[in-house]
């Protein structure tokens, strides 16, 4: 398959429903493998759960990338593709969550927000990184590094939803490739 910018814009759009529906679907789940307690109505902590939920996109985000980068040699190997497939996975879950989410936190939240994003995608960047690398460091960045928050119990389960996450980035980037595998012998 010829890597496209196409191909690296399609991808960052299928990431981006997929972490919103995440966010819909099995939002719960992650909150309650990395031990924050969602509350039962949210409405009135929204600065609170802003902080989770604007933290767990950048978790997912990096998550999409690594998954990417694990499945493809080729786009490991092709910065410029993988850095179009980070920008447009970070520019479509912001566009996706912005007025639920982004609209609401306010300045500290946002900045931390990004640092945790730089943080997370430096990781998925990294040659030798581990799913474990990730999920660690967002429950560090989550909780405080040396936090007795973070149980080897607790690592085990966010590490084991990371992972359920990123298989369904696999899934999304498997059938990417075939659709554009697909259109190529279909117009040459």
């Amino acid at each position: 398959m010829k890597l496209t910018n196409a191909f690296a814009d399609h991808l960052g759009v299928a990431y981006g429903v997929c972490i919103r529906d995440q966010f819909r679907f099995i939002f719960r789940e992650f909150a309650r493998t990395a031990g924050y307690s969602v509350p039962f109505l949210d409405l009135f902590f929204i600065q609170e759960s802003a902080r989770f939920r604007a933290l767990l996109a950048a978790h997912l985000e990096a998550v999409a990338v690594f998954a990417t980068l694990e499945a493809s040699p080729e786009i490991r190997e092709n910065d410029k593709i993988a850095r179009k497939i980070a920008f447009q996975t970070q520019l479509q879950t912001e566009t996706f969550l912005a007025k639920k989410l982004f609209q609401k936190m306010e300045q500290p939240d946002l900045s931390e927000y990004l640092e945790a994003k730089k943080r997370l995608m430096d990781i998925a960047f990294k040659p030798d990184a581990m799913k474990n690398d990730i999920s660690d460091a967002f429950l560090e960045i989550f909780h405080g590094k040396d936090s007795p928050k973070i149980t080897e119990d607790r690592r085990y389960e966010f590490a084991k939803q990371t992972g359920m996450a990123a298989k369904a980035f696999r899934g999304i980037f498997d059938v990417a490739c075939k659709n554009f595998a697909t259109e190529a012998k279909a117009e040459g």
